[in-house]
């Protein structure tokens, strides 16, 4: 028995070193597979917190340009009522243009006509004289003043008579020689 015994202790302490032996290389697989788990673990989460941070970046880009188009909108409205405006101004002038185009075909028509050339000629005339009589009233009135003056300065030989100048006639004064 002592043999036999040697050799089933023996038997059982190489059992003992081979599952000893399973267990450190089964350990030292799980410890490499952790390892590996948790550096995917860290490499998921610096690629998670880029992720994140990309996201914030893309939430304000985005808050950014819903800014931007809530301006874009609000200038296209004021760019809108200003077209509205320039289009009913645009209206308003070929509404004028049209009735100066009548008016210009109205005027072509006069001018081929020699009396109403001559009609024309006279109104033109008249609206000139109307723009220009208070210019020549002003000017007959300064006139006067500068003719006062020249009157209170003395009237050089001339008489005046109702306050108009008149000329003294000179009387012919014939002689005849007696002999």
């Amino acid at each position: 028995m002592g043999r036999n015994m040697k050799r089933s202790t023996m038997v059982w302490i190489g059992i003992i070193l081979v599952a000893i032996i399973f267990n450190i290389k089964l350990y030292f697989s799980l410890v490499d597979k952790l390892f590996k788990a948790e550096g995917e673990i860290n490499e998921s989460l610096v690629k998670l917190s880029q992720v994140q941070i990309e996201k914030r970046l893309l939430q304000d880009e985005l808050k950014l340009n819903n800014e931007e188009i809530k301006d874009v909108k609000a200038e296209f409205k004021n760019v809108q009522k200003e077209l509205i405006a320039v289009n009913n101004a645009l209206s308003g002038i070929e509404k004028s243009n049209l009735s100066l185009q009548a008016e210009k075909e109205v005027l072509e028509a006069k001018l081929h006509s020699l009396k109403e050339l001559k009609k024309a000629i006279r109104q033109v005339k008249v609206e000139y004289h109307k723009q220009n009589e208070g210019k020549y009233i002003a000017k007959i009135e300064h006139q006067k003043e500068i003719d006062a003056d020249k009157l209170a300065q003395g009237n050089r030989g001339y008489l005046v008579r109702n306050g108009r100048f008149v000329y003294v006639r000179k009387a012919k004064i014939e002689v005849k020689a007696v002999y």
